[in-house]
């Protein structure tokens, strides 16, 4: 039977990252998102709509967060050997825990863009405008690394008939990809801020 805080956990961080996304957002473009589903955002005025994920494996971020919370000794060496055996024996039970974690439970923002690709071809809603933002912890711009990444996203989708127009990606800093401008904007924002914006938010809807 499926773990019910497993769910209640991904059902939050699910929440949590659409608010999060709405609030940035809506900081950068002059729309209002209303939350919805398939896309998760939607400016029907503006005839945008804007699909939220995250670039982690979901079911093993609920269980880190159980495993960090979890006071009981013996439930927490349960944790970590579920998790252990979820992340192929990968994750690493010390300081840097989280850091392991990132480098091998987080995929890459290509792999999360095609998966999401695929998913507009079928069921979503169709908008003038269809976009992709990914919240993606701890994510890293090396040199020429954008740029590469700009040419990825413009190549997997060239078989596809509906595309995404925009990827944004969201971490410390906030990159735009403009996929038919073939450009990229960096900007600068207080992403803690809205973190907590963002909490507070679902705190008040509880």
């Amino acid at each position: 039977m499926p773990d019910k805080t497993l769910k209640e956990n991904n059902h939050h961080s699910d929440k949590f990252n659409i608010i999060l996304s709405k609030l940035i957002l809506e900081s950068i473009f002059p729309y209002q998102f209303i939350c919805s589903d398939k896309p998760d955002l939607q400016d029907i005025k503006n005839n945008i709509g804007f699909e939220v994920t995250q670039a982690n494996n979901k079911e093993i971020e609920s269980l880190w967060v159980k495993y960090r919370n979890e006071e009981n000794e013996k439930k927490k060496e349960k944790l970590k050997e579920v998790i252990y055996k979820k992340s192929n024996n990968t994750a690493k039970f010390d300081d840097i825990l989280l850091t392991q974690y990132h480098k091998y439970n987080w995929n890459t923002p290509t792999e999360v863009f095609v998966s999401k690709l695929d998913k507009l071809q079928k069921n979503y809603k169709v908008f003038n405008s269809n976009n992709l933002i990914i919240i993606y912890e701890g994510f890293i711009a090396l040199p020429g690394y954008l740029e590469n990444l700009l040419k990825s996203f413009i190549v997997e989708q060239t078989s596809f008939s509906k595309k995404f127009d925009t990827v944004v990606i969201a971490s410390n800093q906030v990159y735009i990809f403009k996929l038919n401008q073939m450009n990229i904007e960096n900007i600068h924002l207080d992403i803690d801020k809205f973190r907590i914006d963002a909490n507070n938010i679902i705190k008040g809807e509880n």
